[in-house]
């Protein structure tokens, strides 16, 4: 654990190989961290979860660790339920496989994704609620990914890109138009 760092209560890691938190990183409450024992055996870079810098994964989501999971520094798994799983069955093969998962840095993840094996959210990126990122294809660029399956919807930008913290305290309200700072 970095610097800083902190994990809330009722979270559950099993099966983990590594856990590596960075300075300033977060991970809310009750979620579960977990991998098949065969990749912890397997797999030497399985059974894996890396967090960068600043980087938050707020409650409530369920990671399969298997082929190893990486979210880069000032990105948020953000909302609820999101599940990433990074094993399932190769068909070709007849066999199980697990592939890494990689957030990019700067990137955000809103509530009720589903992300497998081998996807990559490029740098400064968004994966909308409820999309499913699969399989990285050709080099991915940064923007707003979304559906199913997630696409690139167009480039995006903001504020949030820029941050120098690891969350935003700030409340914006849509009736007023105003934005109440340290509000959280």
């Amino acid at each position: 654990m970095g610097a800083n760092s902190r994990i809330g209560r009722w979270n559950l890691l099993k099966n983990m190989r590594r856990v590596s938190i960075g300075d300033h990183a977060t991970i809310g409450r009750l979620n579960v961290f977990s991998s098949h024992p065969v990749y912890k055996r397997l797999y030497p870079d399985g059974a894996a979860l890396e967090m960068g810098p600043h980087s938050k994964i707020t409650s409530r989501h369920q990671f399969d660790c298997s082929g190893s999971i990486v979210i880069g520094e000032y990105s948020s798994v953000a909302g609820h339920e999101t599940k990433i799983v990074t094993h399932s069955i190769d068909v070709r093969r007849n066999a199980q496989a697990a592939y890494p998962v990689r957030i990019g840095a700067r990137s955000f993840v809103g509530a009720r994704c589903l992300l497998f094996g081998g996807a990559i959210l490029p740098d400064r990126s968004v994966l909308a609620g409820g999309s499913v990122l699969a399989r990285a294809r050709s080099g991915g660029l940064p923007g707003l990914w979304a559906g199913v399956p997630a696409a690139l919807r167009g480039p995006i930008d903001g504020e949030w890109f820029e941050r120098s913290t690891t969350g935003t305290s700030r409340v914006f309200i849509p009736a007023t138009g105003e934005t109440v700072e340290d509000a959280l």
